[in-house]
């Protein structure tokens, strides 16, 4: 059941100015309903003034927010139900796929502190023993500071 929007419009809710987190089914008919008359009103090619481009830009807002209303409207509702249930499963996978995303990026970060770790004993031992290596016991840091001093 894929929903279909008439050309130009992404979203119908952000064409007639209602915000997005209130779109879908917290938005009562008689909100779309101001919001299309306002905006109509507003952008109504008859009641522009200015130049030709400018009118232009206005009708074509008109109609755009005249095809989210027509779209929102029609059929009793039922697309508007179809979108908003569209939507509603969209914005749910969105979220998913944030926190997959977030949590392979700690699982990241993590593997690669670790391989960091990895890569800096492994230059420490291609440089040879030092006096001061951490990751060597004691007992042959002390042999290896003798060694050099006999040298």
């Amino acid at each position: 059941d894929e929903v279909t929007l008439p050309a130009g419009i992404k979203d119908p809710y952000e064409e007639l100015e209602i915000d997005g987190a209130k779109g879908g089914a917290a938005v009562e008919d008689k909100t779309i309903k101001k919001q299309y008359r306002d905006l109509a009103r507003k952008y109504h090619p008859d009641k522009q003034q200015g130049s030709d481009d400018d009118k232009a830009k206005a009708e074509a807002r008109f109609l755009r927010i005249k095809a989210a209303y027509e779209f929102l409207t029609a059929d009793g509702g039922a697309q508007r139900k179809k979108y908003d249930e569209a939507r509603e499963k969209k914005r749910a996978a969105e979220e998913q796929r944030a926190a997959q995303i977030k949590a392979m990026s700690s699982k990241r970060r993590a593997m690669t502190a670790k391989l960091e770790e990895d890569e800096a004993r492994a230059r420490k031992r291609a440089a040879g023993p030092s006096a001061r290596d951490p990751d060597r016991p004691a007992s042959q840091q002390r042999s290896n500071a003798a060694a050099k001093a006999e040298k």
